[in-house]
């Protein structure tokens, strides 16, 4: 039997097919599959396509996508996708929540779909559970995807009353919340979301996760997964059951490829002044060099509740040697350069345990950087893109 991985990336679409020969030995084989398409039905067809391109080949797939996406449904039963990119300003009647959810995200996919029946829309999902319904018949998400709409209560494990008055909805019109993974026919299900298939993946290598994903987005995963807790229930649920924490920057492309940001920088980040470090003022950065991406990530990391990691994994698109040695210089840590650490890779994993087949390790030593200054020397390159950045904003 073999194992295959799909990646809905905002960018690209990737596959991974994993086979192994009869001395047991396992070879990756790793296709770009072609720029994502912007709607619906010709994602589908993509799909389809790479499902059905090797037919005489027995494949369990499962699958990654991008995240906090709303498929909105027309008049005429057209779908059509709401970006994460083109969150909405806060509505100024957001409920009072007790339970911990993501509402007061203004990327919340809950947002979008309360916009969209403003306008008339007929109905709303997920990309995760669109996705599914399509191709297994089955409308449902993973919690992590549920608790990104901003509607599910993460401490009770339940839609909040008052966030689905906030839609105008009711409990009926949204997925089903899959509390147990499984397979239909040879897809696996539930669809992931593409961080956490990457955490994933991460967690073969350790079960104390501190890895970066420098793709569209940026995100930066820091935490300790229980040794008790099996490796694929980790990527159906949101951060705070999983027990780590996990930064995303959704602009980082925009910035290191254009310089301008058109968004400002996450609630997460710092400011540097006089020696002390504070919560930063929230403000547009033109700023498109690696500096700039290694502050995140140690901003993130100066923020982070967990242990500070000897190491980090840093992965993605945008990930290179440069990078890397950036990220180990300003963040004062070892940085091993980890490509299997992805979305594609995790889905894949995640085929093979769902059946019944052992984790496989995928062999990729990476590449290992360490930091060539010292914290004195840190302060200077600090200072040096503080200039610029005064420079560039001025």
């Amino acid at each position: 039997m073999m194992f295959g991985g799909i990646d809905l990336g905002t960018t690209l679409t990737k596959s991974v097919l994993l086979e192994s020969d009869r001395d047991g030995a396992e070879t990756v084989r790793i296709r770009i599959e072609g720029v994502t398409p912007r709607e619906p039905e010709a994602i589908l067809a993509l799909v389809q396509s790479i499902l059905e391109r090797d037919p005489g080949k027995n494949v369990i797939w499962a699958f990654s996508s991008f995240r906090r996406a709303a498929v909105l449904i027309d008049s005429e039963g057209k779908p059509q996708i709401s970006w994460a990119r083109d969150a909405l300003a806060l509505p100024k009647d957001l409920p009072s929540l007790a339970g911990q959810t993501a509402i007061t995200d203004r990327m919340a996919t809950a947002h979008r779909w309360r916009a969209g029946k403003r306008r008339g829309e007929i109905g709303f999902d997920t990309f995760e559970s669109w996705l599914a319904q399509r191709l297994t018949g089955r409308r449902v998400i993973s919690e992590a995807t549920a608790w990104l709409t901003g509607l599910w209560d993460v401490s009770e494990g339940h839609w909040q009353a008052e966030c689905l008055e906030y839609l105008g909805a009711t409990e009926q019109e949204l997925p089903t919340v899959l509390k147990s993974p499984g397979i239909e026919g040879c897809l696996a299900l539930p669809v992931l979301g593409d961080h956490q298939g990457s955490a994933l993946a991460a967690c073969t290598h350790s079960r104390s996760l501190a890895f970066v994903e420098v793709g569209t987005a940026l995100a930066i995963v820091i935490g300790e997964v229980s040794e008790n807790r099996p490796l694929t229930s980790v990527p159906l649920l949101a951060p705070l059951t999983a027990e780590y924490q996990e930064f995303i920057d959704p602009y980082c492309s925009v910035r290191m490829m254009s310089g301008k940001a058109g968004t400002s920088l996450p609630p997460w980040c710092l400011k540097r002044l006089h020696g002390r470090t504070e919560r930063a003022d929230l403000r547009p950065t033109p700023i498109n060099s690696p500096r700039a991406v290694c502050h995140l990530i140690s901003d993130a990391l100066a923020v982070s509740k967990a242990p500070r990691p000897q190491a980090l994994f840093v992965s993605g698109g945008f990930a290179d040697a440069h990078l890397c040695q950036h990220v180990a210089d300003i963040c004062q840590t070892h940085v091993v350069w980890q490509r299997s650490i992805s979305p594609a890779i995790g889905a894949t994993l995640f085929a093979a345990a769902l059946a019944g087949a052992a984790i496989p390790k995928i062999h990729d030593p990476g590449e290992l950087f360490a930091p060539r200054v010292s914290p004195a020397e840190v302060r200077d390159l600090e200072d040096a893109w503080a200039e610029t950045l005064r420079r560039e904003t001025s």
